[in-house]
């Protein structure tokens, strides 16, 4: 029977989490960005420009893993954060299977939910930029 636990263990013994994970988010998000943007401008050619993309993305994203303080912060940033999402879209699904209407947030639902999204911004941050939080709020 395979050991998940012991697998996850040599996952972090070689690095992954250190360096090809973060290496590959941060890649993948600014090359994403880069593409979507054109900001080296648009031209018949769009493969050299790609090439382009490819290269800027590359090199930030080797200045990134570099930095084990930035690797650090999104450690610890991104479960925290990806909690905070699976609340919301299970809150969502809740409510969609409880007839909610859709069609988005409006006035003060959607105050309500930037001041809350605001919040765990601020929560999943704290340990890393050494924000004071109540008790209550604090992570074990």
């Amino acid at each position: 029977m395979v050991d998940f636990q012991q697998i996850f263990t040599q996952f972090q013994q070689w690095g992954v989490y250190d360096y090809v994970l973060p290496f590959l988010l941060v890649f993948s998000i600014l090359f994403a960005i880069l593409e979507k943007t054109r900001i080296f401008g648009e031209e018949a050619d769009h493969k050299s420009k790609r090439n382009i993309n490819v290269v800027v993305s590359l090199v930030i994203s080797f200045l990134v893993i570099a930095q084990q303080d930035i690797v650090q912060v999104i450690n610890i940033f991104l479960p925290k954060m990806s909690l905070y999402l699976i609340i919301v879209i299970m809150f969502l699904v809740a409510g969609g299977l409880f007839g909610a209407r859709t069609g988005g947030f409006t006035k003060t639902p959607l105050l309500i939910a930037v001041i809350i999204t605001i919040l765990a911004v601020i929560w999943s941050l704290s340990p890393t930029v050494g924000w004071a939080l109540p008790s209550w709020l604090q992570a074990t």
